[in-house]
């Protein structure tokens, strides 16, 4: 039971934050808006200037977010599909 919840986690979770980094990527102004009020992003806001944490976040940060994702999804459905074949 607790493979299958766990394996349901992953997919879910993986694909929530798949659809929020592709529409960052998208939409320029929802990424503007994410590093004009995120907390976290003000650190980097304030660290780097606006512009800078903008272009790191489109070439850097989203991408990487997008292939960890991915391998959220991979992980829950490759552990959903080997538990349902035993």
């Amino acid at each position: 039971m607790d493979t299958y919840l766990t394996s349901l986690l992953c997919l879910v979770t993986g694909g929530l934050l798949l659809m929020r980094n592709i529409s960052h990527l998208l939409d320029n102004s929802q990424l503007h808006c994410y590093l004009q009020r995120s907390p976290r992003a003000r650190r980097w806001v304030n660290y780097f200037g606006f512009d800078r944490s903008f272009r790191i976040a489109k070439k850097l940060i989203l991408p990487l977010g997008c292939g960890i994702s991915l391998s959220l999804i991979a992980f829950g459905g490759w552990s959903l599909f080997s538990v349902a074949a035993a």
